[in-house]
């Protein structure tokens, strides 16, 4: 499974990996087809790499992202 892929499931779905990375729906998509920009694979790896916890840590990381950017 590739980071695109765990990070999706650990937040249980393209439109909430989105929301809990403050972007749209439709970028998130796009990078299956795109590849992922250098940017944000850096944040996928830092936020859902090996060394993380996954799926149990998915709502606490998206309340901080959401605090983080005024949400």
């Amino acid at each position: 499974m590739n980071i695109l892929d765990t990070a999706i499931q650990a937040e249980g779905g393209v439109g909430n990996l989105a929301k809990a990375l403050g972007i749209g729906q439709s970028n998130v998509s796009n990078w299956r087809g795109r590849g992922i920009p250098r940017g944000w694979q850096t944040v996928l790896l830092d936020r859902y790499g090996p060394n993380k916890t996954q799926a149990a840590d998915g709502k606490k990381r998206r309340a901080r992202t959401q605090q983080t950017i005024g949400a």
